[in-house]
């Protein structure tokens, strides 16, 4: 399921920043989650181990909500010791600081705490926390569900377009959750992110949505990762439409004479379209014929669906009259039968955007209002 995936992802811990092992805020009870720490690699583990640490080994398995000893070889010139929780050389939090360097700490292990085989006992003198020493990798287990998604469920069929509300419960005071999209076990979209964890959300579901009963919706809150899923894979019912535009959008407005670009995204494999604008239903002109552009976002496919997100820089041409009833139309190419339409929107003429007739057409007025003005002018003058 998702879980595994996110156990092998490298997440970074952090509170406002990534720090490394040789700086420790001791003032922290817990981490947050650095999503995009992601993409950056973990810093190179420190090369001595001034203190030996006996306990976790790397056979170690612990589980929150239990008591297990931390155990390390006493250096006789250390009085009082510091100890962490690191996780792919990262802070995670701090366990304790002046303890007295006994050889050994008693640790009632906390609840929420994310499960990974990758976490780090890390010690070092109170005095010089650059005078440290790592466990190997070892394992902490939450088996905890604090986290329940009760809408949707499995017997849940939803309509792309519409909007559905998502339920869930918990048992942690977090402030805020993420919601997130899976199809299959893949990404495909947030739903929202740090919004209030009030227990449910109102979802207006994509009209782009392709159709799926593999779909899932990822749970998660506060500074530790928290997955939770819905009781089983539910359906989305999308647009059988392989084409939608989403740009022009029924808001709108278009000067003729600017540059504006017409989007519209993909759910199938389609390589060229043709675009037209039409008004009140009426064919206008072709703005492009067989166009094939660079697409700027293009996941990888999911169960044989594209989501496609692709774009034409128009200007609108100077001889358009001012309508809102105009249209784009997206074609595939190779099949004029399949097509979308943008809703209505607005172009109009602008005080800017005017054309050379209407150039000649106020210059001949200006010139007869004067000519007029003249004869006027002569006319009264001769009447004296």
């Amino acid at each position: 399921m998702l879980a595994l995936i996110w156990s092998s992802a490298f997440i970074a811990l952090n509170y406002t920043t990534i720090t490394d092992s040789f700086s420790r805020p001791t003032n922290l009870q817990h981490a947050e989650i650095d999503l995009a720490a992601v993409f950056y690699p973990a810093p190179a583990p420190p090369p001595i181990n001034y203190i030996k640490i006996l306990t976790p080994s790397n056979q170690s398995s612990w589980t929150t909500n239990s008591s297990h000893a931390i155990t390390w070889i006493k250096n006789s010139s250390i009085s009082y010791v510091n100890l962490y929780l690191d996780a792919e050389w990262y802070y995670v939090f701090t366990i304790v600081t002046g303890l007295p360097n006994t050889g050994s700490y008693n640790w009632s292990i906390p609840s929420p705490l994310a499960t990974r085989n990758n976490y780090k006992i890390e010690i070092a003198d109170y005095a010089n926390t650059s005078c440290a020493g790592w466990s190997p990798d070892f394992t902490i287990n939450d088996t905890a569900n604090y986290l329940t998604i009760t809408n949707p469920t499995s017997l849940s069929t939803w309509i792309a377009g519409s909007s559905y509300l998502i339920e869930w419960t918990t048992n942690i005071s977090a402030p805020d959750v993420t919601l997130e999209l899976y199809d299959n076990n893949s990404y495909v979209s947030e739903i929202g992110y740090t919004m209030l964890n009030t227990g449910s959300y109102y979802w207006s579901i994509p009209a782009g949505l392709y159709t799926s009963s593999t779909y899932e919706i990822l749970l998660y809150c506060g500074y530790i990762y928290y997955p939770s899923y819905s009781s089983s894979n539910f359906t989305i019912i999308g647009n059988s439409n392989p084409i939608t535009v989403t740009s022009p959008s029924i808001d709108s407005s278009w000067n003729v004479g600017s540059s504006y670009y017409i989007e519209w995204t993909t759910h199938t494999d389609i390589s060229y379209v043709d675009i037209s604008l039409y008004d009140s239903g009426g064919y206008v002109l072709t703005i492009a014929t067989h166009w094939s552009t660079p697409v700027t976002f293009y996941p990888a496919s999911i169960n044989g669906n594209y989501n496609a997100y692709n774009d034409y820089q128009w200007k609108v041409p100077s001889f358009l009259s001012t309508t809102s009833n105009y249209q784009i139309k997206i074609a595939d190419s190779s099949n004029s039968s399949s097509y979308a339409l943008s809703p209505d929107f607005t172009i109009r003429r602008s005080v800017n955007a005017i054309d050379g007739y209407n150039i000649i057409l106020i210059c001949a007025i200006v010139v007869g209002v004067l000519g007029l003005g003249v004869h006027l002018k002569k006319a009264f003058i001769s009447r004296k």
